[in-house]
């Protein structure tokens, strides 16, 4: 934007080229509408009234084009009234659309009368000549104003000479449309003035009766097509013209004094505008006091506001937005007027669409900032339905913060509409906002004000607002409710303090235990609930009221948590048939001991002779008498020949120190390997792992440690779910411990219980006898495995 310049202008251009070379037209015709252009745009330039169309810029002319600047325009009053849109080739949708109202047609008849009254007036002294709907405009701000000053002249009333150019017509249609507009058009021409008389100021308003008729009509008043003949004859019948459709029967009758064949018998432009279609419309003067209100005295605009907060809702919505609102915006700026002004802006601002609003948002907004006392007390009441057309960031930046403020009032009836407000638009308002700003005035309003329905309407503010908190702003809020609850109670209960805030304590922990969950109401919620039951004064009512809410949580919980404990008892369950399982595989297992052939035995008794023999392996095979298929002997046979190759070469070799690799599960807790001679194997060596896997494992000359584990208390199910359950073996028995228990020939260290998911072999005791292909296997005495093993 140029400073001092307006930010919008209507560019106006003429291409000669085009009126030349495509249209046709003969260069001396185009050369005397340019001449008409530029005189039109010397008078706009020099008459300067609200209802003339303002130039900005002088008249430009080139070679090849004339460029006028005006004002900005919307569309003339052919096209937005009339549709007239021949010269239009896209017409937009929103004029399109356009409904002007009767109300507005009327109200800018009496704007354009009063324009021609300045210009017949006696420091102007001209007559326009050319008034006819496409002279008249609408400005976007819904202004009517009057332009096409090309055939315009002055009169000289006192010496009788005339200056005015006349004007000839032909005896046939014209092409209007079709040719320049050298002379005004006929239709709305006074009949002196085709006659070549003297051209007077009526010649004006006998235009004017031919524009309003075609305006309420929609239909010319005298329909001759620029032929002097068709006019003439309709002049004559002008006598005979039906004006009972006209909205008035004033109007009727001043269009009938304004259309006399006589001159001197019309109304001149203040009498007409002074008549009482316009004087006795009530809307009119609305109208017309509001384009005057900056003028008026205070005490006329405390008037005339007082009996506008009911007549507005009469007035055309299009009149409203652009004749009523921007001057009761102007009279923000008093603040004086405010008081009376923003409630009726306020009310209109209701009934707008989002769209429309958002011309009056700014105006509001910048009064937000400042508002207190009665503006402040206004918003307030007004935000609810402000909220709803204004977007969320515009809530939280500009209405949420108002609020605030009207919390911090010391006026009871403000502080409970500014909570009860800043709780609805807690939905367009940031959670963090709400907890650090909201929640702690309404825990001051309802801990430290002495009015209960201050305090009442504090806790209900706190309730609507618990199903976006967290649970700690939860407990803030139970904390709030114990402030209170003990200022009851010092008071000397409920009675005292009042049964209303006893309810809305109850509707707090009521909506805190339902979006808190089972566990924080059992832990918060009735704690601080049950005590309520024995407050002296509690009347019978409330009583049951607090009864069924704590009957409610309490249901809740038997069926959430008894839920819960259901589901762990199943467990358990599940628990102990694994572990009856294992139980009755162990029995399978002790059933079937002497089912490995003999040769089993001698086999790994061979291995023996290798270093890892005990002392009592003569009397294992003598006790071994178990039979087998005749398959396995000749495959164990196999197997013997090939784990006692190596001691067939020769000398004993050197074995290295045998390599115990760890698994991840505890495999063989409380294991004994017996002795392991250290001249028949290097020393035994476990290497460190994520769990061990044979911790407690007694080697020859080598021990190892156990690391610690935690051993759960006795019938401590909180540590270890299946504690409870009885143990059927000596040590604790794992999901997997299929063979805990089992007898092992000359124990050398004591079991160790162990806890371990996978403890296959807890609590077993072992001779070792690894085989040389394998260093991790582990020889087994007096043990039989199934086949499928």
């Amino acid at each position: 934007p140029v400073p001092g310049k307006p930010d919008n202008v209507c560019v106006w251009l003429l291409d000669k080229r085009i009126l030349l070379e495509e249209r046709k037209y003969d260069k001396k015709a185009v050369d005397s509408y340019c001449s008409i252009l530029k005189l039109e745009a010397e008078r706009m330039l020099k008459l300067k009234h609200p209802g003339i169309l303002q130039l900005l810029e002088a008249y430009e002319e080139s070679k090849h084009g004339v460029a006028l600047v005006t004002e900005p325009v919307f569309a003339s009053v052919s096209t937005a009234i009339l549709k007239n849109y021949n010269n239009i080739p896209r017409v937009p949708l929103e004029l399109k659309e356009l409904d002007i109202s009767m109300l507005e047609i009327q109200y800018g008849v009496l704007q354009v009368v009063e324009t021609l009254a300045f210009l017949h007036s006696s420091t102007v002294n001209m007559i326009h000549r050319g008034i006819c709907p496409d002279a008249l405009f609408i400005t976007p701000g819904g202004r009517w104003k009057i332009g096409g000053f090309g055939f315009s002249t002055f009169a000289a009333y006192d010496s009788g000479s005339t200056t005015e150019k006349l004007f000839t017509y032909q005896e046939f249609d014209g092409a209007m449309g079709r040719s320049l507009p050298l002379q005004p058009q006929l239709a709305y021409v006074a009949p002196e003035l085709v006659a070549g008389q003297r051209a007077t100021p009526a010649v004006d308003m006998f235009s004017m009766a031919c524009t309003v008729f075609e305006l309420y009509s929609n239909r010319q008043l005298i329909p001759c097509n620029n032929n002097i003949l068709s006019y003439k004859s309709g002049v004559e019948q002008l006598s005979q013209v039906n004006f009972s459709h006209l909205p008035s029967p004033v109007l009727q009758s001043e269009l009938r004094a304004l259309l006399s064949p006589s001159a001197e018998m019309r109304p001149s432009a203040a009498q007409f505008a002074s008549c009482s279609w316009f004087t006795q419309s009530a809307h009119i003067r609305i109208l017309k006091f509001m384009e005057d209100m900056v003028r008026k005295e205070p005490s006329q605009k405390a008037q005339f506001l007082s009996s506008l907060s009911t007549s507005w809702r009469e007035i055309p919505e299009r009149l409203l937005i652009l004749q009523v609102i921007p001057h009761l915006l102007a009279e923000l700026r008093n603040e004086q007027m405010r008081p009376l002004v923003l409630p009726i802006l306020l009310a209109i601002a209701e009934t707008q669409d989002k769209r429309e609003f958002e011309r009056v948002l700014p105006f509001l907004i910048k009064l937000m900032a400042v508002a207190n006392g009665p503006t402040l007390v206004l918003f307030v009441q007004s935000s609810p339905k402000l909220q709803n057309k204004m977007s969320p960031e515009a809530v939280e930046r500009h209405l949420y913060p108002l609020l605030i403020r009207g919390c911090d009032s010391p006026e009871p009836s403000l502080q409970t509409e500014a909570a009860k407000s800043a709780v609805i638009s807690a939905e367009k308002v940031a959670y963090t906002t709400i907890r650090q700003t909201l929640l702690p005035r309404l825990h001051n309003m309802a801990t430290k004000s002495p009015e209960i329905r201050v305090r009442v309407t504090a806790l209900t503010c706190m309730a609507n607002l618990s199903d976006r908190m967290d649970k700690p702003t939860l407990e803030a809020m139970v904390t709030s409710v114990k402030a209170v609850l003990a200022q009851s109670s010092n008071a000397g209960g409920p009675s005292s303090a009042g049964s209303e805030v006893t309810m809305a304590v109850v509707e707090v922990l009521q909506n805190v235990a339902k979006h808190g969950g089972v566990e924080f109401s059992c832990s918060h919620v009735l704690p601080v609930l049950c005590p309520v039951l024995i407050y002296p004064g509690l009347q019978p009512g409330n009583f049951q009221l607090v009864m069924q809410e704590i009957r409610n949580i309490l249901a809740q919980v038997e069926s959430k948590q008894g839920a819960k404990i259901e589901e762990q008892v199943a467990l358990k369950a599940g628990a102990q048939a694994v572990q009856e399982a294992a139980s009755g595989s162990f029995n399978l297992l002790e059933s079937n001991k002497a089912s490995i052939a003999p040769n089993h035995s001698a086999a790994w008794d061979n291995v023996s002779n290798l270093g890892f023999g005990g002392a009592d392996k003569t009397e294992h095979r003598k006790s071994s008498s178990v039979s087998s298929t005749p398959r396995e002997p000749m495959l164990m046979q196999q197997n013997e020949a090939s784990l006692l190759a190596p001691a067939q070469a020769g000398p004993s070799p050197t074995y290295q120190p045998l390599q115990i690799p760890l698994a991840n599960d505890d495999f063989a807790s409380g294991v004994n390997l017996g002795s392991t001679p250290s001249n028949s194997v290097g020393a035994t060596t476990v290497p460190a792992g994520m769990n061990t896997m044979f911790h407690g494992m007694s080697l020859a000359g080598t021990a190892v440690p156990a690391p610690p584990m935690a051993q759960p208390a006795p019938g401590d199910p909180g540590s270890d779910p299946f504690a409870a359950f009885p143990d059927t073996t000596s040590n604790a028995v794992a999901n997997a411990d299929l063979f805990a228990g089992m007898d092992a020939v000359q124990p050398s260290i004591p079991v160790q219980p162990t806890t371990s998911t996978n403890d296959l072999f807890g609590g077993m005791q072992m001779q070792p006898g690894p085989s040389p292909t394998n260093p991790t296997s582990i020889g087994v005495h007096s043990t039989s495995f199934p086949n499928f093993m």
